[in-house]
């Protein structure tokens, strides 16, 4: 078990601790006591588990009826999640009694978080068994994918926490550090150099981090043998191995005299950490060796040390160090036109100094005007040519390995004229500068070969750099953007693709991630719509909206509101979406208080009575124009955070889906409704809508003829989009058409076979009514009987002729009808907003009634 941070996952086993019990009376007899007895009382209690809000654990929680009684102050408890319809957080199917057995069983399969939780609450004898079993595992190599577990316990965990296992960390070290040296040493000097120097080099090798006394005795053995066999060992060993190391160590490679150097800070920490021996030991290191550190008024500090920026007269700091350069200048700049600091590297050239020139090669650069770099490769530097689309774009320079140069500023006239730009100078910062020099050499084995000749480009090749250094890269940078926010944010990512084509019309990485997204795109889009449409269902609930069949009416005082055109009344009343309720201005003559409401992500009945509540942090009174909109919630963004608030507990979504020969062309003719994709097209949005409303997210699909046919294989994430193809496609056989056989068998598996546990959504498309006799009666009858279920129904007739279910909406309140004419031409966002607008309407209502069933009292 892994601790996670998602705790509203189902099905996940978390670890805790049992704090604040109490008992309550019952308001009637519970099965179970704390004493195994019936009583009317029951224990409850709050869990403690790391990087989780507190539990609440109620006596039922337990399966175990024995557990019941190890119900304690400070006892681990495993146990899973459910969350009530008042946003508890309730513990399920929980066990005590076996708790510490699995922790130790389990201990490094935890998370570093979990572990150190187990550490600070265990009890004497489970911290005793553990430090045990770490010992054993850390001794016998069969066990070795535990070692970094381990390590990472000692050094993160156990120096925080005072435990036994300290004590035993401390013993192993010093017994294993002997038995590293000594048994190293036996090994050098027995074999051959060449078997010693394979067997370094493959321990050299293996070295990450060095974060514990272990390796670094390691260390120190291994450079031992680099220092008498240096003609064969590692160049700059020690510096390597300093790298390695967390501060601590890197002291202790300086203060024991393996390395001559230290940064300041690492020695400062030290000092102001020390007891005073320490101290005069630390004082005495740095004054008694000339490549050491001094120390003023026993502060420890390196007196060559520089750390300064510039944001003025640039260049000429630029030419001062430059000239004191004496052995070498590596410069990575991506672009170079300055005439005085080209020559003086030309100069430093004819002195024998070793100078190294990485820029891009582009016009900028590379033209009759430019620099003579032919020149500078005649004197003996070394050219180093970037080129598109992967230019290289650093600009740092390094002299004599001890001095490092680096910011914004292109060594050119404009950056020196134009620009606001910086350089910041180093010295004597041995580690910065070594990466730097590093990095210098990783650009030219990229580049590869230095150039030997230069040929010039000409006016004529103008355009073609002007379209690389702005349309490409404009282009390139908004795909890499696009990248980053596909996981979390694919709207905006799509929309950022749009755009690099609209910039670079031919940008094959833009193309390739729009394509590979589209479905994405267009379930997240769906998304939106249906969720919009969710939001205005609520809206219309509202006491100044009335929700009718096919109007929306204002009540009487919008009506005699005088600043209400009468145009827009009838707007609203024959075309009421949420755009025309935006664009109505209401003025409100009458001072209205504003406040921020408890839940801002729907505005309720009393949110609507004086004073009006409005998402506003502010009290006010409104005398100018305010919109409708400003007196309605916005419809939230979509982020994984908010998602649930437009979830429906325990809501199955189901599709019946007619599968009569009329669905194709047949000798009656008929729609290709299969072959064409058409249905498909309807798949993505029905799971469009299951994405969006339940915590499930899969679709029970049901076919029907003359007989129904449900499907094995629910719709899910990863299978929606070619799911007719993979699943339907030549598996079945059409015939004529049957609704009623479907309706009773979805009655039959959610409300005899599922116990009547789930709130169904089902959408039920046909395009023609029964063809065997009686159907529709029985159809008829069954709403009749049956409408006092969690189930409802949106039939969408294909074509004009559907009176029969026209009827249904007379009959029954869990029931809704729309007819489409042409399905193949009906654009999408209207197709879900009238799948979606009249089942909010009924769960609130239902759910009121209490004929919705949430997790709690399933």
């Amino acid at each position: 078990m892994v601790n996670i941070n998602n705790h509203m996952t189902e099905n996940k086993k978390f670890l805790g601790l049992i704090r604040n019990i109490s008992k309550r009376q019952s308001s009637k007899d519970s099965n179970i006591s704390p004493n195994n007895t019936r009583s009317n009382s029951h224990v409850i209690a709050w869990i403690l588990s790391p990087g989780m809000p507190s539990t609440f654990l109620h006596q039922n929680a337990i399966n175990n009826t024995n557990d019941k009684n190890n119900i304690e102050v400070n006892k681990f408890i495993f146990f899973e999640i459910q969350v009530n319809s008042n946003n508890r957080q309730d513990a399920k199917n929980a066990y005590i009694a076996i708790a510490e057995e699995e922790i130790h069983n389990n201990i490094f399969q935890y998370d570093l978080d979990t572990i150190r939780f187990i550490f600070e609450h265990a009890s004497e004898n489970l911290l005793g068994a553990i430090i045990s079993k770490i010992e054993t595992e850390e001794n016998n190599i069969e066990f070795s994918l535990n070692l970094d577990k381990i390590n990472l316990i000692k050094t993160k965990i156990l120096k925080n926490i005072n435990s036994p296992l300290q004590v035993f960390t401390e013993e192993k070290n010093i017994e294993k550090n002997t038995n590293i040296n000594s048994f190293l040493d036996s090994i050098f000097k027995v074999n051959s150099i060449e078997y010693n120097l394979n067997l370094f080099r493959i321990i050299v090798d293996g070295i990450k981090y060095i974060d514990n006394d272990e390796v670094f005795q390691l260390c120190k053995v291994l450079l031992n043998f680099n220092k008498r066999n240096l003609s064969i060992g590692f160049e700059n060993l020690d510096f390597s191995l300093y790298q390695k190391a967390i501060n601590k160590y890197k002291f202790n490679f300086w203060f024991e005299g393996i390395i001559n150097f230290c940064e300041t800070e690492v020695i400062k920490e030290k000092f102001d950490t020390s007891n005073e021996n320490l101290k005069l030991e630390i004082v005495k290191r740095c004054r008694g060796n000339k490549r050491g550190f001094l120390t003023l008024h026993e502060k420890v500090r390196n007196p060559d040390e520089i750390e300064v920026v510039y944001f003025s007269n640039i260049r000429n700091k630029l030419l001062a160090e430059l000239n004191h350069a004496q052995k070498s200048i590596n410069v990575a700049v991506a672009w170079f036109t300055n005439h005085e600091l080209f020559n003086v590297l030309c100069e430093k050239l004819k002195h024998g100094v070793k100078v190294e020139l990485v820029i891009i090669n582009d016009f900028i650069n590379n033209w009759e005007f430019g620099l003579p770099f032919q020149e500078f490769i005649e004197l003996g530097g070394k050219l180093y040519f970037s080129k598109y689309p992967n230019v290289m774009h650093n600009k740092f320079c390094i002299i004599d390995d001890r001095t490092l140069l680096n910011g914004s500023y292109n060594w050119t006239y404009f950056a020196e004229s134009r620009n606001d730009e910086n350089l910041m100078l180093f010295k004597c910062k041995p580690l910065l500068i070594k990466q730097f020099k590093d990095e210098f050499e990783r650009l030219k084995n990229n580049i590869g070969a230095e150039t030997q000749n230069i040929t010039y480009f000409n006016i004529s090749e103008l355009g073609h750099f002007e379209k690389i250094g702005y349309r490409k890269y404009i282009s390139d940078d908004l795909c890499l953007k696009a990248q980053t926010f596909i996981t979390n944010k694919i709207i905006f990512s799509s929309s950022l693709l749009t755009k690099a084509l609209e910039i670079d019309d031919i940008n094959i990485l833009a193309k390739e991630l729009q394509k590979g997204i589209a479905t994405k795109v267009e379930l997240e889009n769906d998304k939106i719509i249906i969720r919009e449409t969710i939001s205005e269902s609520k809206i219309l609930t509202l006491p100044i909206l009335e929700a009718e069949e096919n109007t929306i009416s204002f009540d009487e005082s919008i009506h005699s509101s005088k600043d209400l055109k009468d145009e827009d009344k009838q707007q609203i009343m024959v075309n009421p979406n949420r755009e025309n309720i935006n664009s109505i201005i209401i003025k409100i003559d009458q001072p209205v208080q504003l406040n921020k409401p408890n839940n801002p992500e729907i505005i309720t009945e009393t949110h609507l009575k004086t004073p009006i509540h409005v998402n506003s942090s502010q009290t006010t009174s409104l005398k100018s124009e305010t919109k409708v909109s400003d007196l309605v919630p916005i419809t939230p963004s979509i982020h994984q955070e908010e998602d649930k608030k437009y979830k429906y507990e325990n809501l199955q979504i189901v599709f019946a889906l007619d599968y009569s020969n009329s669905m194709e062309k047949y000798e009656n003719g008929g729609l290709e409704l299969y072959s064409s994709g058409k249905i498909q097209e309807i798949i993505n949005k029905i799971f469009a809508i299951c994405d969006a409303l339940t915590f499930e997210e899969s679709i029970d699909l049901f076919l029907f003829e003359i007989k129904s046919i449900r499907l094995p294989k629910k719709i899910i994430k990863t299978n929606y989009d070619d799911y007719i193809e993979k699943e339907i496609t030549n598996k079945f056989v059409m015939n004529g058409t049957n609704i009623h056989c479907v309706i009773e068998d979805i009655h039959e598996k959610y409300v005899n076979e599922l116990k009547n546990e789930k709130n169904v959504f089902v959408i039920l498309i046909t395009d023609g009514e029964n063809s065997t006799e009686g159907s529709n009666e029985r159809v008829k009858d069954y709403f009749q009987k049956h409408s006092g279920f969690p189930i409802f129904w949106q039939f969408v007739g294909l074509g004009e002729n559907f009176d029969f279910l026209k009827e249904l909406l007379q009959i029954a309140d869990n029931v809704a009808f729309f007819a489409l004419n042409d399905i193949k031409s009906v654009e999408s966002d209207i197709l879900l907003k009238r799948l979606t607008e009249k089942f909010p309407k009924w769960y609130e209502e239902s759910k009121k009634n209490g004929l919705i069933k949430s997790i709690s009292n399933t």
